[in-house]
């Protein structure tokens, strides 16, 4: 099973955006917040799944991916303090983006 699927399964939509309306394919129309986001795949990600069942892509992309999440803060005031130290909703949405690409690259599957 690749990793795409088993993260479809167990994130259901949360791979597929944020801030945007998105369609499962079960045809759920669903929009989430960053920090819903960050929330869930906190929850899915680092508390739920099995990572040895993980490729070493899925790995690596999730990883980096629970990083930048790890490190999300809506608040100005917290970059303001450390802009190094918090990562912004650009930089969120950037590695969902680069995420979601790579574990639906051929080679991934």
């Amino acid at each position: 099973m690749s990793d795409f699927v088993i993260i479809e399964k167990v994130f259901l939509f949360k791979i597929l955006g944020v801030g945007i309306n998105v369609q499962t394919r079960l045809g759920i129309s669903l929009s989430i917040n960053e920090s819903t986001f960050c929330n869930e795949f906190y929850y899915s990600y680092d508390l739920e799944i099995d990572h040895e069942t993980l490729n070493e892509i899925g790995q690596r992309a999730f990883s980096e991916l629970s990083n930048v999440s790890s490190r999300f803060s809506q608040y100005i005031e917290d970059h303001n303090l450390d802009a190094r130290a918090f990562s912004t909703p650009e930089e969120l949405k950037q590695k969902i983006i680069e995420t979601r690409e790579k574990l639906q690259e051929p080679s991934h599957s």
